[in-house]
């Protein structure tokens, strides 16, 4: 434990390269916080290596409130002992690999990072377009990874012992913003500061990006925030004498910039909005709380407009820990489990049964500690790799069984919390509302969403009213504590 008080009000990356100056070791890990989590706001994040970043839920406010502003881990060399590191070490570079850089994700994410499912989001209306109220896309052509790549020299900064290097430093080569080095976002960040507050130009994004990073904030949440308050004020229930002085109109990225300042430091009107977008429209009153954003207990979701895709609404609004518990079954498929083509859209039992489906597939893959892009498609092969770790004999059907289990623990952990099934119902307006045009023009999820729920419940073997694990849904599990704790 060290005295810290020198590192107050430096932001991320300034705290990271502090605190391995002071430590002497270029080379050690640092989680820090900027001054967005010293000053409390609710959607601080913990920055990791500066460009990886614990986004949801605020955890940096919890660094925050006990007064931790950084851990740093020493490189080591030691040797991890593994029950048959031979036959992993080849399982990863062949079958591991290849299976990954097939997948459908792979495929995306190796051509060109998050980036490149840009151009197909705004086909698909998908697109965050103005705080939602617009799917025009014909202002953003140059959300492209071709167009955002040219306006920059890159430099590969890859994760640790990653093939795919999808990960770089960039320079931004011409134009107001010309010689900024900064991380090249990925896709929530370029949407966030791009049309969702309409900005665009693609640099400017860039710079706004790199500035919400560097004061320590969830990118979502301070996305939705800001558009939030720009459709206050272009609408008139705010105006400069609110925002102290700024005129917070569509695309005006200076002024926007000034504002991620107030936010992360709670002065002015961003004390207001440091309180994220539920609780900021509630504040401004009146219509506002009709054009936040947000979803359970005020969480703002995943940097997209979500109204065409049902699934996404239903597996953000039931996750226990506020990003996606699952992946779209409209997107997603994995023969092993069953799920061998794509759920139709607008189906309400095949797209909650899909969610359902895939979710513990999905957790079991995060509970690896390991890149969630480069995991294989056969599930088979991610529980070879723990047999040839560990020594055991797993099997797929056990790994499904511990995605079930962590979501049950989940679920029971948040209803004893005080987290009912109510708060899965909350849909903001906004939300609800159908889209102008597009592919789900006229649609919205609102008048079947209830049965979407009941659904996803009934096939987690939940039930159908108070979500809870149902008391043999546990004790399959070997959950009997839980089953008692619930039910008796």
């Amino acid at each position: 434990m060290r005295p810290a008080t020198h590192l107050l009000g430096l932001d991320t990356w300034e705290t990271e390269d502090r605190v391995k100056a002071e430590l002497g070791q270029p080379r050690a890990s640092v989680a820090c916080i900027g001054p967005a989590g010293e000053k409390l706001v609710r959607f601080a994040g913990i920055f990791n290596d500066k460009g990886h970043v614990a986004a949801t839920n605020g955890p940096g406010a919890v660094m925050g409130s006990k007064k931790l502003k950084a851990i740093a881990v020493s490189s080591t060399t030691s040797k991890i002992n593994l029950s048959d590191p031979e036959r992993l070490r080849a399982l990863a570079r062949h079958d591991w690999a290849d299976s990954a850089s097939e997948s459908l994700l792979g495929r995306s994410i190796k051509a060109g990072g998050t980036l490149g499912g840009m151009a197909a989001l705004g086909m698909s209306g998908a697109f965050p377009i103005k705080n939602m109220t617009t799917c025009d896309i014909s202002d953003y052509a140059r959300y492209n990874l071709d167009d955002i790549c040219s306006l920059v020299e890159m430099k590969p900064r890859p994760c640790w012992a990653c093939p795919w290097a999808h990960c770089n430093d960039v320079t931004v080569k011409e134009g107001r913003y010309a010689g900024l080095k900064a991380e090249l976002p990925e896709y929530e960040d370029m949407a966030a500061w791009g049309p969702l507050i309409g900005n665009a130009d693609p640099a400017a994004a860039i710079m706004l990006s790199d500035l919400n990073d560097r004061l320590g904030m969830d990118v979502k949440e301070g996305g939705f925030t800001v558009s939030l308050a720009i459709e206050c004020y272009e609408k008139g229930l705010i105006g400069p004498a609110d925002t102290d002085g700024l005129e917070l109109t569509w695309g005006n990225v200076e002024a926007i910039a000034e504002l991620l300042q107030a936010i992360a430091h709670r002065r002015g009107f961003g004390e207001v909005l440091a309180e994220g977008v539920m609780r900021a429209a509630q504040r401004i009153g009146g219509e506002a709380e009709h054009f936040g954003v947000y979803h359970k207990n005020g969480i703002a979701p995943h940097t997209h407009d979500v109204r065409p895709k049902w699934a996404t609404v239903l597996r953000q609004a039931v996750s226990d820990m506020g990003s996606g518990m699952s992946l779209d079954p409209q997107t997603s498929l994995y023969a092993d489990i069953g799920h061998d083509k794509f759920s139709p859209a607008y189906s309400v039992e095949e797209l909650a049964a899909g969610v359902a489906k895939i979710g513990p597939r999905h957790q079991f893959g995060d509970s690896l500690i390991t890149c969630f892009f480069l995991l294989p498609k056969e599930l088979s092969i991610m529980t070879e790799a723990v047999s040839l770790a560990t020594g055991w004999d797993f099997t797929p059907e056990e790994a499904l069984t511990v995605g079930r289990r962590i979501l049950a623990l989940q679920r029971a952990f948040n209803l004893r919390h005080g987290l009912t099934p109510d708060k899965d119902d909350i849909l903001s307006s906004r939300i609800a509302e159908p889209p102008e045009m597009g592919p789900a023009q006229g649609r919205t999820v609102a008048p079947v969403f209830a049965e979407m729920k009941r659904v996803y419940y009934r096939h987690m073997g939940w039930d159908e009213e108070t979500s809870k694990p149902l008391p043999e849904t546990l004790r399959a599990l070997g959950l009997e504590a839980v089953a008692r704790d619930l039910w008796e």
